[in-house]
């Protein structure tokens, strides 16, 4: 049952998503990453593990370009053939990226060097949707939910989505990772504040 609730929410999310126009989706990306670089979290993080935006997600582009002028490490993933699981890498600039086999950009393993999960300050995690209790429904693989689950470090965990992606509730279960706050174009969505 679930699954199904799941299922749903990701559809109605995706009609939500194409009803943005480009101009509008452009400036709620902006918006939403500009309210994420207000937090403390990303103003006390030097190595902030990042998403290459897919076309229906907040662009991530200005957190880059940010974080490498404040000499900062960007670390994106990189899927693998094991299922679920991620690899991270540190990138110094986007020519470093390829097209991986999920279908968006990705750090060249020749060129970009590992990092581990210990080593990162703060995540900014993408997701279909979001709740008010900063529960945060992925696109179903379970590769975020897998890598943070996995270590003892526990960093701030930053979800980055527009409004139109927030939801009643998000059906959870008990190895979903809760998010530390969500960013969008209106604010910035804690359950505890600080």
């Amino acid at each position: 049952m679930n699954t199904d609730r799941k299922h749903t929410a990701r559809k109605v999310i995706r009609e939500r998503l194409k009803e943005l126009g480009p101009e509008d989706f452009l400036k709620k990306s902006q918006m939403a990453a500009t309210h994420l670089m207000t937090t403390p979290e990303w103003r006390n993080a030097r190595t902030v593990l990042m998403f290459s935006s897919l076309p229906s997600e907040p662009q991530t582009q200005l957190l880059f370009d940010e974080l490498r002028k404040r000499k900062g490490t960007v670390v994106l993933p990189r899927s693998t053939w094991t299922p679920g699981q991620l690899v991270l890498h540190a990138v110094s600039e986007n020519s470093c990226l390829t097209l991986g086999k999920m279908g968006f950009l990705e750090p060249d393993p020749d060129h970009c060097p590992v990092i581990e999960l210990g080593q990162i300050d703060l995540v900014i995690a993408p997701g279909i949707a979001f709740d008010r209790q900063c529960h945060r429904l992925g696109r179903g693989g379970g590769y975020y939910d897998r890598l943070l689950g996995t270590s003892k470090h526990h960093c701030p965990v930053m979800g980055l989505m527009f409004a139109c992606q927030e939801v009643e509730e998000v059906p959870t279960q008990a190895h979903d990772h809760p998010l530390t706050a969500v960013c969008t174009e209106n604010g910035v969505i804690r359950v505890i504040p600080i």
